[in-house]
């Protein structure tokens, strides 16, 4: 019981003034204690709004970019992060080969390499940024300019390792009708003496070709890409604090809201209070009444008694609370399309429980689960809830209660992508569910192909079922549930990939199956997804 409703019981003793007062006096702090946490909302919406306005101004500074452009931008910088990345790499293996001769350790060799790529990376970028500062006009004269150099570079290299590559086949050729070792000296110290120069040369040109190249990616990397990632950042966190203001916002509307609940619970409990002392008053009133009769007048009023009790059974048995429980296959053998590839069996099935819903009876409690390869173990509970017990004046109670069902099934993300199928776990489930209420109705309606798949058990893969063998198994395994008083039905069953062998021996099993179980009747076993609502 809370609070209010608490404080209405205490001032249902009360007269009218008194319990007048008595509301003012509880509501009093809670609307303090409202109020502050009001005050203290507002104030943190202010600092927000103006931590949110200098991130637009800072956006707007910038150029008030779109976050897709910005993204935009990012994604195509990727291209030369990844060239800047590759020839840092190719510049400090250079730089380890040439220092490396000079035998000054492992350590050392690195981390003057290391030295050596930075600087002349760094080069290029001070080079660079103090040219766009000087002339920023003609930046894009530039980048063509040295980039054009880039690309010389690149060929003459081309060029000279060709010309290098040519003389080392000439030797060997020449090495090939050597016969002796002072000739191979000899052959080999002309190469050496040959190739020396255009070799230096070589090494110079990649020097400058990765050296520029690298430089200006990296130059353009760090004043493009470097640039956009702050942006991003104003973008993240002005959405961030637009969700703390929705919050802050909605705490204010909460407290208002609670103070309204706090003075509807102390009227609710004084109302339920008053009336629970008035039927206490009017059953003394009976009570004497009855004591004053003669014994002819108490035996009529007894009878009376007797018939009103009749009468009210009469009436609300019409409406006897009934109980739906339903499996959905969501495995991927649900996902087959039709003959005409226009639908899934699972599409099929997620009409006909559709279908279900709109014509469910007065009074009925409804579960609808997800059949998967851990429908016992982990289940996945997809809708719960009751119908009406009254229809209404014209229907629109339990025609609201159906809609609603149906609206919430449609907000489920309901795909078939389970990759095994547990049918014996979700009768099990259903069978425990089923023994915990007490209904006259109980109805299992399973829209799945039947094909247990998993913990043990294969029909997906046989060309025909062995109902007496299977059954054995099942026995065995434990996996035979009570289905006492309850009707089942098995809808959607598709014939998808099999015979009419296969699916005939699938029927036989599952009729022996739920007979076994004592389930009251196997009320249909079909491909289609009907269902005679009168005889739940």
């Amino acid at each position: 019981m809370r609070k209010g409703e608490k404080i209405g019981r205490l001032g249902a003793s009360l007269d009218t003034k008194d319990f007048t007062d008595l509301k003012d006096s509880a509501r009093r702090p809670e609307e303090i204690y409202a109020d502050s946490v009001k005050v203290c909302c507002e104030q943190e919406i202010h600092t927000l709004e103006e931590e949110k306005e200098q991130i637009d101004q800072e956006k707007k500074d910038r150029g008030s970019p779109s976050l897709t452009v910005i993204l935009s931008k990012i994604k195509q910088e990727i291209f030369f992060v990844v060239m800047v990345i590759i020839t840092v790499i190719g510049e400090f293996i250079f730089g380890e080969w040439f220092i490396g001769p000079f035998g000054l350790g492992n350590l050392k060799t690195i981390f003057l390499a290391l030295t050596f790529t930075l600087v002349l990376i760094l080069a290029v970028d001070i080079f660079f940024s103090a040219l766009e500062a000087k002339w920023p006009q003609h930046s894009s004269t530039y980048n063509l300019v040295f980039g054009s150099i880039g690309f010389i570079l690149v060929f003459w290299l081309i060029y000279m390792a060709s010309d290098i590559r040519g003389l080392m086949f000439r030797t060997a050729s020449t090495l090939r009708s050597v016969t002796s070792a002072e000739e191979t000296v000899g052959v080999a110290k002309e190469f050496f003496e040959g190739a020396s120069k255009p070799f230096m040369v070589l090494m110079m040109v990649l020097t400058a070709a990765i050296t520029l190249i690298g430089g200006i990616t990296y130059h353009r990397v760090k004043e493009r890409l470097f640039a956009l990632l702050p942006l991003r950042g104003l973008y993240k966190r002005g959405k961030r604090i637009d969700k703390e203001i929705l919050r802050k916002r909605q705490a204010i509307a909460d407290q208002d809201a609670m103070i309204a609940q706090f003075a509807a619970d102390i009227q609710l409990g004084f109302s339920e209070e008053k009336a629970r002392k008035s039927r206490k008053g009017a059953f003394s009133q009976l009570a004497s009444v009855f004591q004053s009769q003669s014994l002819g007048g108490k035996a009529v009023i007894f009878c009376f008694l007797i018939l009103a009790v009749l009468v009210c059974g009469l009436i609300f048995s019409g409406v006897a609370r009934g109980e739906v429980i339903v499996f959905l296959d969501m495995t991927g053998s649900s996902g087959v399309r039709d003959y005409a590839g226009k639908e899934t069996e699972f599409q099929k099935d997620v009409r006909g429980m559709e279908k279900l819903l709109q014509e469910m009876p007065l009074g009925e409690r409804y579960r609808i689960f997800g059949l998967t390869g851990e429908s016992f173990s982990n289940r996945h509970l997809l809708l719960d809830g009751n119908m009406a017990k009254d229809k209404g004046a014209f229907g629109e109670v339990i025609a609201r209660d159906r809609l609603a069902a149906i609206s919430q099934l449609k907000k489920q993300d309901l795909k078939p992508v389970a990759d095994s199928t547990d049918v014996f776990g979700a009768i099990h489930l259903a069978s425990i569910l089923f023994a915990d209420v007490n209904s006259k109705r109980k109805n299992l309606i399973l829209y799945s192909d039947m094909r247990q798949y998993g913990k043990g058990f294969d029909f997906e893969s046989p060309s025909e079922l062995r109902p007496e063998a299977l059954l054995g198994q099942v026995k065995r395994q434990g996996k035979l549930p009570s289905l006492n008083g309850v009707k089942v039905w098995c809808l959607g069953v598709h014939a998808s990939g099999k015979t009419p062998v296969y699916w005939e021996s699938l029927r036989d099993f599952w009729e022996q199956y739920f007979k076994l179980a004592n389930a009251a009747r196997l009320c249909a076993f079909s491909m289609e997804r009907e269902i005679n609502i009168e005889e739940f």
